[in-house]
């Protein structure tokens, strides 16, 4: 009788999880009800709560900055590799851009997915520099993953970070969604 997979004797620590998350991605790319079909899917639901939590969160995380990493990636590829190894570079991105996943766990488990298929395992070495360069560019304090600078591009120019203390703290998303509705408060008559 085959014993079940043991994710902690193999080393494979979450790896279940990844590539749930890789699943939830490209279903959810593929059609509109993609992500929900996919979390209701019988493979998805044999996971661990811990796993099927941490694939939707990365799935849903890396959906939301996907412009974001497809620009970090585009600007570090000459040659853009098949669509595996583009989900797999959003995959270790996100994680090391936006999620509380040690820089070494990112980057060891995304070239170990690498490893597993014919398709991606030419590219583990190209997977692995790409990742390690954005960690060495967020060393020097060139974080590509970092939010565009939301005021520098509102008011167009240079502004003292001390005049906005507040913002440093802010995600775009939320900032966008805040000035918009502020702008819509003052153009609309009050009913008051």
């Amino acid at each position: 009788m085959p014993q079940p997979h043991n994710e902690h004797a193999t080393g494979d620590i979450g790896m279940r999880a990844r590539i749930a998350a890789l699943d939830l991605v490209r279903a959810a790319q593929a059609k509109r009800t993609g992500f929900d079909e996919a979390v209701a899917n019988p493979a998805f639901l044999a996971l661990s709560e811990s796993e099927r939590s941490f694939a939707r969160a990365m799935a849903l995380l890396l959906l939301r900055r996907l412009g974001q990493i497809d620009h970090v990636i585009d600007r570090r590829l000459k040659k853009e590799p098949n669509d595996e190894v583009i989900d797999l570079l959003r995959l270790g991105l996100a994680q090391i851009g936006y999620m509380n996943v040690p820089d070494f766990a990112a980057v060891s488990t995304t070239v170990k997915l690498a490893e597993r298929s014919n398709a991606t395992r030419p590219y583990k070495g190209l997977i692995n520099a790409i990742l390690r360069g954005v960690l060495r560019d967020r060393a020097a304090g060139r974080d590509p993953l970092a939010a565009p600078d939301l005021f520098d591009q509102l008011l167009g120019h240079r502004h003292d970070a001390s005049a906005f203390p507040l913002a440093a703290g802010l995600d775009t998303g939320f900032v966008s969604l805040r000035m918009r509705l502020e702008r819509e408060r003052t153009s609309s008559p009050s009913r008051f």
